[in-house]
């Protein structure tokens, strides 16, 4: 299992400062290896240098999306010349999902590491299990991790799932797991992105709280047994 990409309590001290009221708890983070500190803070429908719902956090830039529960950062960091990210949950993804997508493109020879994290809290437990699945292309390195917070705390976040680094193109994983969490949980979810040289890297990455596979199928086959039991007695 990999290491947590961002370490959440250090993010707290680089992160947090003066700031406006608090806004939504949805939050994108995104760090360039070649620098200090994180580079790009953005919370849901809030302008810059605001706190997230739980304090922890504090916007670098406003958030250029106006749908709720949907987060974007649009521009470049040192050697990525194209950084797109978006991140998606509640209420614009239904159920209890949270989701990364991202388009990363470096020209110059020199490449770098870029980490991204999406995560929000307020999630009602539902009974069911977590699965994280991304796929997607790259001309580097790409890693994942799956996060949930149990007691909704934005500072106490930790893996449920981590991926293999894929180092070939096209990739594609997925992962289940049962976790036990509070009847209000936060998640989130992180990718890590190398390049060694100019190249382009794009990914989707989900988190989501679903049945698991098998209790899915018996109730699949039962709702079959009930359609044939009515479609006999209509004969």
């Amino acid at each position: 299992m990999i290491k947590r990409i961002f370490p959440l309590a250090l993010m707290a001290l680089l992160v947090c400062g003066l700031s406006n009221t608090s806004f939504a708890s949805l939050v994108l983070l995104i760090d360039d290896d070649a620098t200090a500190g994180i580079d790009v803070v953005v919370i849901d429908n809030a302008p810059a240098n605001t706190t997230s719902s739980g304090g922890l956090f504090t916007s670098t830039i406003a958030d250029s999306n106006a749908t709720l529960g949907g987060v974007v950062f649009n521009g470049d960091l040192n050697n990525f010349e194209l950084v797109v990210t978006t991140g998606a949950s509640k209420p614009l993804l239904t159920g209890n999902t949270i989701d990364l997508n991202s388009i990363v493109a470096a020209f110059d020879p020199a490449g770098g590491g870029l980490s991204m994290l999406v995560l929000d809290t307020g999630f009602v437990d539902n009974g069911y299990g977590f699965r994280t699945e991304i796929g997607g292309t790259t001309n580097g390195t790409v890693e994942a991790v799956s996060l949930v917070s149990p007691d909704n705390a934005e500072a106490n976040f930790g893996v449920v799932s981590a991926s293999p680094v894929f180092g070939v193109s096209p990739f594609m994983w997925a992962d289940e797991e049962q976790v036990s969490v509070d009847s209000v949980f936060g998640m989130a979810v992180e990718a890590k992105v190398e390049l060694s040289g100019a190249g382009m890297t794009s990914f989707d990455l989900s988190f989501q709280q679903v049945p698991e596979p098998t209790t899915a199928l018996i109730w699949t086959m039962l709702a079959g047994v009930g359609l044939i039991g009515r479609r006999r007695r209509s004969l």
